[in-house]
């Protein structure tokens, strides 16, 4: 056999076919046959296979609502905002909400609850909203225990901490003109 250029078309042409005849086999074979029906099958067996409705808490929320909880439970502290324009003694939805996650938390009880409203009148009134909706929820009055004013624990100064980092930027080294922590260069 010689290399002639009608020798060489004619390989590549049966090439060409070959290759085209393979390709389209998997379209002309059909792979339903094979394979059972999708009612047939169960994939309870097979993770990934199987996915939550959308109303099904998942992993992640329980991990946000855990953060949130203890977040509010941390906090503890009710403000104005908390209790109703109209009636400024009765709790709204945000103070229930906050309240209901600080319930969620699980830290133990007594649980304290700091009222951050002025007024002696309006934080008695304020005072009885809580307790009488944390009682709706099953809590008793020793379980609770609510203090006027911020919680000391949510806050505290900066100037200290300041101090303290400006006198960490001072000590640190310079190197070839840059500083390496934080403080000015000299």
């Amino acid at each position: 056999m010689t290399n002639t250029p009608n020798n060489i078309r004619s390989v590549m042409l049966k090439v060409l076919v070959g290759a085209a005849m393979l390709a389209s086999l998997p379209t002309m074979t059909g792979c339903s046959k094979s394979q059972p029906q999708q009612a047939d099958k169960d994939l309870t067996g097979i993770a990934g296979e199987q996915f939550t409705s959308p109303d099904e808490p998942r992993q992640v929320h329980r991990v946000f609502d855990a953060a949130a909880a203890s977040g509010a439970r941390a906090d503890a502290t009710l403000h104005a905002c908390h209790f109703d324009a109209g009636n400024p003694t009765a709790l709204n939805s945000l103070g229930e909400n906050k309240l209901d996650l600080m319930m969620s938390d699980d830290d133990a009880l007594p649980m304290a609850i700091y009222l951050n409203v002025s007024g002696d009148e309006k934080l008695a009134g304020c005072e009885q909203s809580v307790r009488v909706y944390l009682r709706d929820r099953g809590l008793t009055d020793q379980q609770v225990k609510i203090v006027a004013g911020r919680n000391p624990g949510g806050y505290s100064p900066t100037a200290p901490r300041i101090k303290d980092a400006q006198a960490a930027a001072a000590k640190a080294p310079v190197l070839n003109g840059s500083v390496t922590s934080g403080g000015a260069a000299k």
